[in-house]
């Protein structure tokens, strides 16, 4: 029976270190995994606050909604599931002490019974066994945080913050047949008013036709539209200013364009595309899994994704930023049969710096030295009071 004893306390020693970290690959592979699930769970956060503007552009609140609730959950479960083997392994060498404690009791108490072991020896083998648990539920513990823990890395995100924006309607008059009528309107790079972009006496976008703006980088192009879309603050702007009450049923290609990890569908938002739009641009990668890091579709692709995001919306005002970057020379082509098509039914925005529109527009302004000019006009454009 002594030997019974000693075969104990032999067991011990690797019965605790080898139960505490036998499943330390496990937890050390989950921690990994965490880092991959909590940057999903991040990422679909981060997108929907970075991208918030492109979102309720395109419409597409509701999935992003459920994809974030899916990752939400998704992490949930995870977590507990972590968090739980971590526990289970932090507290074994505790558990396996009671449970060593309560098998060497009941053979020393046989012992004793047969006149083979004393009390004093007993006690003695007893205290043994609690001094060696603490240093080496220590080393276990050890043993099991550098396995677990040394794939993980620390990172940190910085979220960029929510900006509350005010409703242009409530500072706007509406207008039926105007996208856009304005006297004495003026455009700053923000609500400050401290850096004026541009201004202008009179500018009237009637809705239907094609509409060309042009300038150079940085004059404010591309703050008008996010402005008449009421993306940013009313603020941004002053005069007498009227704008198109329907003007959230608008489509706007807009940058930067994002992409998410998923497939083609999945890039669309599970929304429905024009198969004729879709054979227009010349997309032949509807089968293709996007990845997002790096990003593995080529320039002109992000483009045609854009554009067909854009385009199979069915709004009434249609808004391209730089339509024609990156695209080949057919697509092009097609594109620009398409937009003339389109603006016989729709009202049709477009930023420019080439001359590939120009003979198709009802009007083109151009911005420069701060100053917004109509330099070509189907007729005279009355503004309506």
């Amino acid at each position: 029976m002594n030997k019974a004893i000693g075969l104990i306390f032999l067991l011990y020693v690797p019965v605790v270190i080898i139960g505490t970290t036998f499943q330390g690959k496990k937890l050390a592979t989950m921690q990994s995994d965490a880092i991959a699930k909590q940057d999903m769970f991040l990422s679909s956060l981060k997108t929907s606050i970075d991208y918030k503007r492109e979102i309720n552009i395109l419409k597409g609140e509701k999935y992003f909604m459920g994809k974030f609730s899916e990752n939400m959950r998704t992490w949930e479960k995870f977590i507990l599931k972590l968090k739980f083997l971590k526990a289970l392994l932090e507290e074994f060498p505790g558990i396996a002490t009671n449970i060593f404690g309560a098998v060497y009791l009941l053979f020393a108490a046989t012992l004793i019974q047969r006149a083979e072991l004393s009390l004093g020896e007993l006690v003695m083998g007893y205290q043994y066994l609690g001094l060696v648990a603490g240093p080496l539920s220590y080393i276990a513990y050890t043993f099991l945080t550098y396995k677990a823990d040394k794939e993980h890395i620390v990172r940190v995100d910085e979220l960029a913050g929510k900006t509350q924006v005010d409703t242009v309607y409530e500072k706007l008059k509406t207008n039926k047949d105007y996208l856009i009528s304005a006297k004495r309107l003026k455009l700053y790079s923000d609500d400050d008013k401290e850096n004026m972009l541009f201004e202008t006496d009179i500018l009237c976008m009637k809705k239907k036709g094609l509409y060309v703006l042009k300038g150079s980088n940085g004059v404010g192009k591309s703050l008008l539209l996010n402005y008449i879309i009421n993306s940013i603050s009313s603020n941004w702007a002053s005069g007498e200013i009227s704008i198109a009450k329907d003007i959230e049923d608008t489509a706007f290609l807009t940058y930067p364009l994002f992409f998410i990890e998923g497939n083609f569908r999945d890039n669309l938002f599970h929304k429905k595309y024009d198969l004729d739009i879709l054979k227009m641009l010349n997309i032949d990668f509807e089968g293709k899994e996007i990845n997002t890091n790096p990003i593995n579709l080529s320039l002109g692709q992000q483009q045609k994704l854009g554009l067909l995001r854009v385009l199979s919306m069915n709004s009434n005002y249609v808004f391209l930023d730089e339509p024609f970057s990156n695209l080949d020379v057919e697509t092009q082509r097609n594109l620009t049969e398409y937009i003339n098509e389109l603006k016989e039914i729709k009202t049709v925005v477009v930023i420019m710096h080439d001359e590939t529109l120009d003979s198709l527009a009802d009007e083109i302004y151009i911005i420069k030295s701060k100053q917004l000019e109509l330099i070509k006009a189907d007729g005279i454009r009355s503004f309506a009071n």
